[in-house]
């Protein structure tokens, strides 16, 4: 378990986002819309909604990997600043669907020889285990998704973007791997990811909740503690020994049909609830809508001490942590530095030292 004495702190990274619009311009399709919000350090929110709610297309829009032929409007701030996101890519970490590790290195050399990343991913048993290929037998699926989130920890990112990582594990690998991202998340790391059908104790794990509607339109954006009051309090009451993401999804999928509102709605409650404008065309779901009780308490630009990741963190470190620092002329050694460094430490085999040379040039072609 975590003591005071052993939790370090890294650069934070707040990203806030307002009325974040991306639209398809052969059709004018709009993949997000009106989405506001903001991503807090040192917390670790779920990102959920039925399919084609736009749940990846919003992560890769937050990190600047939007598609061509996509128009996007409204504003993106990192650290309160109008500034692009790549200018912290040196910090951020992204973990895709796809495999990313390489096939015929062992857990070990994948993961940099990084003890810390190894342990807290449970991959201890199979360190010394080559990662395998499609011809070549290695370690299990769940093991081979660690690994890859691994690959992202130990870059040390201030703020980590993954896409769907439960997926394929079972209940005891997905509580694995959020124990070890909440870990990461004391040390300040700003964590989000897409998540599907989480058992009720791995979404209780959770911070915070995006719920997106088909859309992709905001149905709710807060604590996951205060969800079930939000719903609550426009008509929907989750029932007994019903997991609470799996009943809103099936509302804003329309299998379940509530009474007091329709799916369409929930994004235009959301924006009442909040004070936010309603799109023009929006205007005729409001019908019927008023400002429910307790309005605007939960609001994701509020200042509410739930909001806070500061609450989760060591006193001795608060101090640290909440003095965000400019990161856009954070610099970092060269990569053939790090290699000199990594070469003069370890003792890693040939095959590994090729494929860190390939690294090495790709890294300098990618990120220049």
């Amino acid at each position: 378990m975590a003591t005071n004495s052993n939790i370090r702190t890294r650069p934070m990274i707040e990203i806030h986002f307002k009325d974040l619009t991306l639209t398809l311009k052969k059709n004018n399709k709009h993949l997000l819309r009106c989405v506001t919000g903001k991503l807090s350090p040192g917390r670790v929110s779920a990102v959920m909604g039925p399919s084609g709610a736009g749940k990846t297309t919003f992560l890769s829009a937050l990190t600047g990997k939007t598609a061509a032929g996509c128009a996007v409007t409204g504003q993106i701030l990192v650290n309160g600043k109008n500034e692009p996101i790549q200018a912290y890519r040196k910090i951020i970490g992204y973990v895709p669907q796809d495999d990313i590790v390489h096939g015929n290195l062992t857990v070990e050399e994948n993961l940099r020889f990084s003890a810390r990343v190894i342990e807290s991913l449970g991959l201890q048993p199979v360190r010394d285990s080559l990662v395998g290929t499609v011809e070549k037998r290695g370690i299990s699926g769940g093991q081979r998704k660690r690994v890859n989130v691994g690959l992202e920890m130990v870059m040390e990112p201030s703020l980590l973007i993954l896409d769907e990582p439960t997926t394929g594990l079972d209940s005891s690998s997905s509580q694995l791997l959020l124990r070890a991202l909440r870990r990461e998340a004391l040390e300040g790391v700003n964590i989000c990811m897409v998540l599907h059908q989480p058992s009720y104790a791995l979404f209780k794990m959770f911070d915070d909740l995006i719920l997106l509607a088909k859309g992709g339109l905001i149905a709710y954006l807060g604590p996951v503690k205060k969800l079930e009051e939000y719903f609550s309090s426009i008509g929907i009451d989750i029932p007994d020994r019903v997991n609470p993401p799996d009943h809103l999804i099936d509302i804003l999928e329309g299998i379940d049909k509530p009474a007091s509102i329709t799916r369409e709605q929930l994004p235009v409650r959301w924006m009442l609830y909040n004070g936010y404008p309603i799109p023009v065309d929006m205007l005729d779901l409001t019908e019927g809508l008023a400002t429910p009780y307790g309005s605007n308490s939960n609001t994701s630009d509020g200042a509410s001490s739930e909001q806070s990741f500061s609450s989760d963190m060591p006193d001795d470190s608060k101090s640290s942590v909440l003095k965000s620092k400019d990161l856009s002329n954070r610099k970092t050694p060269g990569i053939f530095r790090q290699y000199r460094y990594f070469l003069g430490r370890y003792k890693p085999t040939p095959v590994f030292l090729s494929y860190e040379y390939l690294s090495c040039i790709r890294h300098l072609v990618v990120k220049g």
